[in-house]
């Protein structure tokens, strides 16, 4: 649809798919962590485009998280069952749309096995990054990918394979940490993830809409990409982007300011302009250089708006 859009030959707004991954540090509030992640794939059945698509946990709190989730009533499938999932979540190599938006204990019958009825989220572990790996990939749904890194940078390392491989680029990513005691940890997430909506301690896709966990995105639910996934836009798509502006312009004579003691070519004949006498006075002058010349002309100050450039500054100086 965005091709088309792109191709129509009338201006268009694209946006891309989202494939956010949420990296759990160590250093992390576990169970703020997990039930912020539980709260945001919930939030509408997983279909905002920002939602988790996997959690990568350190191998250090990695069982503690697979607790919390189960204490909080998430379901992790065992091997046949996420075999079942898998062939059920991708047909032929594209989302199978029946399971987009629905609950888990409906997808589960879609697979061919039952689970609870109040379970919230299917989760499926996994290892491989490869564009094959179905849990790897945006769900839209209730089910959740799941990867153990040996260390930060290897979170990192899946974070961005995910992306690159499984699409996603430039949507969202996410992290949890101690964002005030691994300051340089946060520096690299930051600097390593391909996507415009980086968000920290923060439900993904209540996060990436803007405006109730955060104030630094525009409220929207359409989410540019940017270049990295092919989008005209990288910003949350607003109003703003729907509005034709318009911007006059007048000339105006900006003067050239030489920085006192050091000579400059267009400086005036009497050299640097004089020490400052008084913030206020300063001001005066300052604003008054840069006055449209109509203005000047307005105010009466037709020698000024005559005067050569280059003898401006003796002019300034007369005035004051």
């Amino acid at each position: 649809m965005v091709k088309a859009a792109y191709s129509s030959g009338t201006p268009a707004l694209g946006v891309g798919a989202g494939n956010a991954a949420a990296i759990l540090d160590p250093s992390c509030d576990l169970v703020n962590a997990v039930n912020s992640i539980i709260h945001s794939k919930t939030f509408d059945n997983g279909m905002i485009c920002a939602t988790e698509q996997t959690v990568i946990a350190d191998e250090l709190i990695y069982d503690d998280v697979k607790d919390e989730f189960e204490r909080r009533g998430c379901y992790f499938l065992n091997k046949d069952e996420a075999d079942k999932i898998r062939a059920t979540m991708l047909i032929n190599g594209a989302l199978n749309a029946k399971i987009v938006g629905q609950r888990p204990v409906a997808i589960a019958k879609m697979a061919g096995f039952e689970v609870p009825e109040s379970t919230k989220v299917l989760i499926g572990e996994a290892t491989s990054t490869d564009s094959s790996e179905a849990f790897g990939h945006e769900k839209l749904t209730t089910i959740l990918g799941m990867y153990k890194s040996r260390d930060f940078d290897n979170a990192l390392d899946i974070a961005e394979t995910l992306l690159v491989n499984n699409g996603g680029l430039g949507h969202t990513s996410s992290l949890w940490i101690d964002e005030i005691g691994e300051r340089e940890k946060l520096a690299k997430f930051a600097d390593r993830m391909k996507a415009c909506r980086l968000l920290v301690n923060t439900p993904s896709s209540l996060g990436g809409i803007g405006d109730i966990y955060n104030f630094s995105f525009p409220p929207s639910l359409t989410l540019g990409c940017g270049s990295w996934g092919g989008n005209s836009v990288s910003e949350n798509v607003g109003v703003k982007h729907l509005l034709n502006i318009k911007t006059v312009a007048m000339r105006s004579v900006v003067v050239p300011r030489a920085r006192e003691g050091v000579p400059e070519e267009g400086v005036p004949r009497g050299g640097a302009p004089r020490a400052r006498r008084g913030a206020r006075e300063e001001e005066g002058v300052h604003r008054h250089r840069l006055l449209p010349l109509r203005e000047r002309i307005h105010q009466g100050d037709r020698a000024l708006a005559r005067k050569p450039r280059h003898h401006v500054h003796d002019v300034l100086e007369r005035r004051a």
